[in-house]
């Protein structure tokens, strides 16, 4: 029924992702810095869609979505379709209560060209001005699929370890340490 169905879907997601992870161990060998123009697609797409967070733009953030979208919650609980994650991210595009930042720094394409992944650092603000814990900073991983007309859509978001207590000097740090644009190699 649809509990196997999700079951089988998470199972091969963990296969594919597992064959990225993989290729990132290969990439990081390969003397050859920077990413093809195919894979530049891909990092735009992402600091795209972190720039709709930044921007608070619920209508860009959908529109960066896969119809059949799904992430998984930092409380391991998932969000699904479209409008189920747009609907379940709104307190978050707002930035009222916390404050999600995040940008790419790996992406690799399969071999046919139609599924990618990207993964970077993320970092969180509590802007409580009494907040107990301010920041904290994690890993996030996006799964993409292109679409018939070559449009880069999120299918899966998460599944990364959860965030971890940071100080402002780290989170300034890693933000320094971010590549404003892709890094792509010459050709």
């Amino acid at each position: 029924g649809v509990l196997m169905n999700i079951k089988t879907n998470l199972l091969l997601a963990a296969v594919i992702l597992g064959g990225f992870f993989a290729a990132q161990e290969l990439r990081a060998e390969d003397e050859k810095p920077g990413y093809t123009k195919a894979e530049c697609e891909v990092w735009n797409r992402e600091k795209s869609f972190a720039d709709s967070v930044e921007n608070h733009d619920a209508k860009a953030f959908a529109a960066h979505l896969d119809v059949n979208a799904i992430f998984v919650n930092g409380d391991g609980s998932f969000s699904r379709g479209r409008d189920g994650v747009s609907k379940d991210w709104a307190a978050i595009i707002e930035g009222k209560n916390i404050i999600v930042r995040w940008s790419p720094d790996f992406v690799s394409i399969s071999s046919d060209g139609k599924t990618a992944i990207s993964r970077g650092p993320f970092w969180m603000e509590n802007p409580a001005p009494d907040a107990k814990q301010k920041f904290r900073t994690g890993t996030f991983q996006s799964t993409w699929v292109k679409n018939r007309k070559g449009e880069w859509h999120v299918f899966i978001d998460g599944g990364t370890p959860g965030p971890v207590a940071a100080t402002p000097e780290q989170v300034a740090a890693l933000k320094q340490s971010l590549s404003p644009v892709c890094p792509q190699a010459e050709q």
